[in-house]
Order: C-alpha cells, then structure tokens, then sequence
C-alpha cells in the first residue's frame, strides 16, 4: 500500500512539474505590417516606439546566444508573393531594428517565417487579415504554433470555396492525457486491490484481511460429507499487534502482551462468526465446516 501511494504522489509532482514548465515562455511583443509589406508598419510611429521600448527591455534582460526567437507571418492574399519569403522578410526586418538600437545578433536564433496564417483572424476582409500580418517577438524557446504546407495548402482550398474558416480560441491541452491516464490507472489498482477491513468490537479494523481458501493445513479432520475452509490467522494477528503497539506510541516493551493481546482479539472475532480457531504448527488457523 505504502508503495502504491509512493507512485501516486510520484506522478502528481511529475504532472506539476511538466504543466507548470509552460509558465516561462514568453511573448514580449508583436507588430503589424502593411499588405505585401516588408518592411513598413501598419502605424509607422506607434512601431518605432515599440521597438525603442523592446530593445531596452531586452537590453536589461540576462539573455544567452539564440534566445530570441522572432517569427514572421503574413494573412492569405491571392497575388505572386511568396508567403512564405514575405513572412521570413518581415521577421529579418525587425531583427535588423532591434540590431540598430544596441542588441546583439548573436542573441537572435535563425528568423522563423510561417506564410498564410488563420491565427488572429479569418481573411474574410482587411480588418481580419491585417491581424495576421505580424511579427512576434519570443524569449525562453517557446515554440509558436507550427505552421505546415499541408496547412496552408487546406486554408487556400478553404478560401477558394468560399467558405471561411473560423479558428476556435480554446485548444485541447494533450499533454494533459498521460497524466489522467495514469492517475485512472492508479485509482483502478486502489479500487481493485483496497483491502476488505473486518471491523473489531472495539471498532478498529485491520488493514489486511486474509482471503478464505481451502486447503490442506493441518486442522480437525472434517466429518464425511463437510467441506472445511481453512485459513491463517498470523498475518492479521501481527497487524492488529502492530495497532495496538501504535496506541501507546510504541515506548516500553508491550510487544507479548500487544500480542497476545491481538490473538485474543482476532479468536474472538473469528469464532463470533462461526468459525474455530485453534493452534497448529506454531500458527493460528481458524476454520469453518460447510455442509453439502
């Protein structure tokens, strides 16, 4: 049992540990361009303040070589434009501004660009695909949503069908998965193998019954016709005196009267539910004949 809570305890620190990593990614900014843009921002000036305040707030940070990761994306347009290229450019443009007022290159990983984007809005009209014309800013490895071809290729079917699609703000949390799964698994073992606790006069229980078999241990030899269920007692025994020698704390040397206390308990709860219990081999067994 007590192993079975080590487990349990294990893997809830494990699950702390793993869902609780996500709390130190971080966005610092993001910027918006204008259509078919590289290079120019959808407000000029209110751009270069940002940029101002991200360069002193990254400047003041502790940072190593490849932690700022900038990432480029572009909306869904139906020209010659390489989405792709024009979604890296943009991220190269601002890695460039933030290089001119005082931060390294070195701090900067390779510029990530994602192309056609449904992130922050539909594409069905300017104020939509503006929201997706942007570049992010990121620090501690976080990792951006990852944008495939196949993604890209399902969004301009979409879009020439005429149907739009809608991104939905709520994301399942799979990571969460093993964790549940495990935890049903430890709650099933808890459920299947909680021991029966046969209850005492004096209201105490032992925490592990024994299971009645029939077997060949020495007993009273059963009369023709009677079955006989023969089990032993000493398992029990040794956990109630190990009850008992826990309710004086365990100071001074009860250990044979806790034990024989124990003995007398055990017999007398046996024998009140009709069996008999009796020494053999230097065990208790209790027994029980049933008639067929």
């Amino acid at each position: 049992m007590k192993k079975r809570y080590f487990l349990f305890i294990f893997f809830v620190l494990w699950g702390i540990s793993v869902f609780g990593s996500n709390d130190k990614q971080e966005e610092v900014d993001f910027l918006l361009f204008l259509p078919n843009s590289s290079n120019r921002f959808v407000n000029e000036e209110q751009a270069f303040i940002q940029l101002n305040n991200l360069a002193l707030y990254l400047s003041n940070k502790n940072l190593i070589p490849g932690q700022i990761i900038v990432c480029g994306y572009a909306a869904f347009a139906q020209n010659n434009i390489e989405s792709v290229d024009l979604s890296r450019e943009r991220a190269l443009f601002v890695m460039d501004e933030l290089h001119k007022r005082g931060i390294s290159r070195d701090l900067f990983s390779e510029p990530v660009g994602y192309g056609s984007v449904y992130l922050w809005g539909d594409n069905a009209n300017e104020n939509d695909r503006k929201l997706n014309r942007r570049v992010r800013i990121l620090l501690d490895d976080e990792s951006p949503l990852f944008i495939t071809q196949e993604m890209v290729n399902v969004e301009i079917e979409t879009v020439n069908s005429g149907s739009v699609y809608e991104e939905s703000g709520f994301k399942f949390p799979w990571l969460i998965l093993p964790l549940l799964a495990v935890l049903a698994a430890i709650i099933f073992l808890l459920l299947v193998e909680w021991p029966r606790k046969p209850v005492y006069k004096d209201g105490t229980t032992n925490a592990q019954p024994q299971t009645p078999k029939t077997d060949t241990v020495p007993g009273p030899a059963p009369a023709a016709a009677v079955a006989t269920s023969t089990m032993n007692l000493d398992e029990e025994i040794r956990l109630r005196a190990y009850e008992l020698s826990q309710q004086h704390n365990e100071r001074g040397d009860y250990r044979d009267q806790d034990w024989y206390n124990a003995v007398r308990e055990i017999s007398a709860w046996y024998t009140a539910c009709g069996h008999s219990v009796f020494p053999d081999g230097g065990y208790w067994w209790a027994s029980q004949a049933y008639g067929y």
